[in-house]
């Protein structure tokens, strides 16, 4: 039986937060992949009792008793798949009643997996190409502009000039074939507005937040710093993104990870839209019928972005309500890294999403998430089902007023 010297390193109040939260479990009714699998494992407070158990070999009751004491290797390896076949979606964040931030420790739960050599297999040969490519989809720097050319649109859109907007496109809507649509109807509508903008083109790293979700903070640090080097070279008052992940991570985690504030706005593209709407610098017409709208949980639960694309669709058509929406939406399955770590189960979670979706009797669901549309679609593909999904900039964009 081998025997494996931890180092965990939370702090007391992380400590405090982690033992509540290890002997509770009330919030399992709204965890997403336990809903789709049923499997004990998936639930919250069994990641809770597991790194409870690893934290206090090296730091609490048991080693203030007996001192720093190994952990069994079968049990750090046993969980790996408690806390990577997670969506990290935060519904138990939103559920708990103590305030406890479960999410938050589902994060130093990976980083410290990561730091002690504990992670999912398929991970390893994808850090070692995220590492070489600079992005988790291995297409590297030179491809980031290749939605342009596909679009035939190098003479419409900025690469890498001093502007007053920043449109960070981000890796998900960059390179996947699904979410290149959404890229370039964002520059429509950016155009359409009259906005003084630009990308920063081959600049533009990975906004960072596959490192955290992996485990690595140091190199999701190095890109952070690197993006607002660019970002303020350019002198930007604000940063688009079409990403809610890349908006959380521009707004409210880089200024953790760099301990700064940051001297530019950061804002999701639904937000700049509704603005627009609102100042007249762009109109929409035409009626697109029935639509539902499914909140990406980083946008809505994390970052509290919800009227703003009910007001987009109000203007556009008939909009029908799930009965999980706003901060109490219930995830596609395609955050968290779930895809990359267990497709299986992400796709699991969507279809329980396009389920619902469909009892709402509508023909187009609609987000304003690349990695929600792009899970959506491939729920709804399993299901056999003709459902349209996609992505609110898309619909916008078909519907400017010329």
């Amino acid at each position: 039986m081998k025997l494996i010297q931890v180092r965990t390193e939370l702090k007391p109040e992380e400590l405090e937060r982690l033992r509540i939260c290890a002997a509770c479990g009330e919030c399992i009714v709204e965890c997403p992949v336990f809903k789709a699998t049923g499997n004990s494992k998936h639930l919250p407070v069994s990641k809770g009792r597991a790194l409870r158990r690893i934290v206090e070999r090296s730091q609490g009751i048991v080693s203030s008793l007996l001192g720093e004491t190994p952990v069994k290797e079968y049990f750090m390896k046993s969980s790996i798949s408690k806390v990577y076949e997670c969506t990290l979606c935060g519904a138990c964040t939103e559920q708990c009643k103590f305030e406890v931030k479960p999410d938050e420790l589902w994060y130093d739960f990976r980083r410290i997996m990561y730091e002690n050599g504990f992670i999912p297999k398929n991970l390893k040969e994808l850090i070692a190409t995220f590492k070489e490519k600079g992005d988790p989809y291995s297409m590297g720097r030179k491809m980031r502009l290749y939605w342009i050319k596909r679009a035939k649109m190098a003479e419409k859109i900025p690469i890498n000039q001093r502007s007053k907007t920043i449109y960070f496109v981000g890796c998900t809507t960059a390179f996947t074939r699904i979410n290149r649509s959404s890229a370039v109807s964002m520059a429509h509508i950016l155009n359409a507005a009259g906005e003084d903008w630009t990308l920063l083109g081959e600049e533009e790293l990975c906004c960072g937040a596959p490192w955290l979700m992996i485990g690595d903070v140091n190199s999701a640090k190095k890109v952070a710093k690197r993006n607002v080097e660019a970002i303020k070279r350019l002198g930007a008052e604000r940063v688009v993104t079409t990403c809610p992940t890349c908006f959380k991570q521009l707004k409210e985690v880089y200024p953790r990870l760099l301990n700064t504030e940051l001297d530019f706005e950061v804002i999701h593209a639904t937000q700049l839209i509704s603005s627009y709407l609102k100042d007249g610098a762009i109109g929409i017409k035409g009626n697109i019928g029935k639509v539902v709208y499914h909140d990406p949980c980083e946008l809505a639960r994390q970052m509290g972005v919800i009227e703003e694309p009910r007001f987009i669709l109000k203007k556009l058509g008939n909009l029908k309500e799930f009965e999980k929406k706003g901060r109490e939406t219930q995830c596609c399955g395609g955050g968290g890294f779930l895809r990359a770590i267990n497709e299986e189960i992400s796709i699991m979670v969507a279809q329980l999403r396009i389920n619902q979706a469909l009892e709402t009797g509508v023909s187009i669901l609609t987000t304003s998430c690349p990695s929600c549309k792009m899970n959506l679609y491939e729920g709804a593909k399993v299901l056999n089902t003709n459902i349209d999904v996609v992505d609110l900039v898309e619909i916008v964009a078909r519907n400017l007023e010329v």
